[in-house]
């Protein structure tokens, strides 16, 4: 088992991908510490994923990732935390930006940038005294390409990654890795968030996109799992500061990975002439 003794926190925990996380550590033997808003969402994963038989623990906390208490009341009762996954995340207001409410487009950014900010903050004082964590971020579409009609949560996730790319230079040599990951284009709620939205607001290629990804199914769920495992295991420790594609980059063949990922201009945020 890769993460056996491991404790992993995962915000955004019962969202598609969270879940996915979830259940892809439980099997690999990893104690879980679970953050979604709500208490009753939770409890019903948890029930879940006791149905794995693994050896690890599962706790879980009702908290919205924005504020700061909860990162406090959590680290008094697990002093022992080695990877952090920040699932949480929104779309934020949906239309052309001199249309949407600012304090809307506010909360994306303070969910999806913050939520990803503060529990890494709280942690690495921990990560460095153990000299060992790992630290995986999702960036989704919106770090990657332009996303009109989104602005809030494409500015965002562009944001994330470049915080975990400089997050991964400021703890070399302290055996810990930050990188990001794109999962593709999954079947989750935010899918249905663009399908209820008018396909004025959202732009109708992209509606008609969505509409179609509901019906013929998205990417890989597992995959995307499968991949923030790895980065999250001992091996996964060997590549950092990277923006990494569950469905496009060839991580499966994770040596020839690691050497290509040594090069510093693939797999970031980078401009290219």
């Amino acid at each position: 088992m890769k993460l056996r003794h491991k404790y992993a926190l995962i915000t955004g925990a019962t969202g598609g991908m969270g879940m996915a996380v979830a259940k892809a550590f439980r099997e690999e033997g990893s104690n879980l510490i679970l953050v979604a808003p709500k208490p009753e969402r939770l409890e019903v994963m948890r029930k879940t994923l006791l149905r794995i038989h693994a050896p690890g623990s599962i706790f879980t906390n009702a908290a919205d990732v924005t504020h700061n208490f909860w990162m406090r009341k959590m680290l008094e009762e697990h002093s022992a935390i080695h990877i952090f996954v920040s699932c949480a995340g929104i779309y934020g207001p949906i239309g052309k930006l001199e249309d949407v409410d600012p304090m809307s487009w506010w909360k994306a950014i303070t969910t999806n940038l913050f939520g990803s900010v503060l529990p890494c903050q709280q942690l690495l004082p921990i990560f460095k005294k153990q000299n060992w964590g790992r630290i995986i971020l999702l960036s989704g579409g919106g770090a990657t390409k332009p996303m009109p009609n989104f602005s809030a949560y494409a500015s965002s996730k562009a944001a994330v990654v470049r915080f975990g790319e400089t997050l991964a230079e400021e703890v070399k040599g302290y055996n810990i890795s930050v990188n990001s990951v794109a999962p593709g284009a999954l079947n989750t709620k935010m899918l249905d968030e663009v399908l209820a939205a008018r396909p004025n607001d959202v732009g109708h290629p992209f509606y008609q996109k969505n509409l179609k990804q509901k019906r013929e199914g998205g990417d890989s769920l597992e995959q995307a799992a499968a991949l923030i495992t790895q980065l999250a295991s001992d091996p996964g420790g060997r590549v950092s500061g990277k923006l990494i594609s569950a469905k496009w980059d060839v991580w499966q063949d994770w040596e020839t990975f690691v050497t290509a990922a040594s090069n510093p201009e693939r797999f970031v945020l980078r401009r290219t002439v």
